[in-house]
């Protein structure tokens, strides 16, 4: 599998895992009440919350990191400097968000998808830029 490739589909990975825990942080009363046994139920949303905006900020952290020493078809400067905007933006976001608040969590679980979709066009224009 090609580089690129190989590393876009473990960041969608990191980013699935993350939008499925997330997603269910705001429903934890229904999830209880039928006793569905989901990761928020299991550790509660704030160790939920914290750890998947470490494992999210770390793979920002790598993506802006990586193409400097593994040598990709992928523009360093451009994925260096957008996967830095990303991580600024999560840490900048995340630090505003009451868990208590439903609206608040539901609008942060929409910035994730932004972020998501954010990927796609950094990595399609570090691409068409090249190394």
């Amino acid at each position: 599998m090609p580089g690129p490739i190989l590393l876009l589909t473990s960041a969608m990975l990191v980013y699935s895992l993350i939008i499925a825990w997330f997603k269910d942080i705001p429903d934890m009363e229904g999830d209880a009440k039928f006793q569905i046994k989901t990761v928020s139920i299991r550790l509660g949303a704030e160790k939920v919350f914290r750890f998947g905006n470490i494992l999210l900020g770390l793979t920002l952290l790598s993506l802006s990191l990586i193409c400097y020493v593994w040598p990709l078809a992928l523009n360093a400067k451009i994925m260096g400097t957008a996967h830095l905007g990303l991580l600024m933006a999560l840490y900048s976001v995340s630090r505003e968000i009451d868990l208590k608040e439903h609206s608040e969590v539901r609008n942060y679980y929409l910035f994730i998808w932004i972020l998501f979709f954010a990927e796609y066009l950094i990595f399609g224009f570090a691409a068409g830029v090249g190394a």
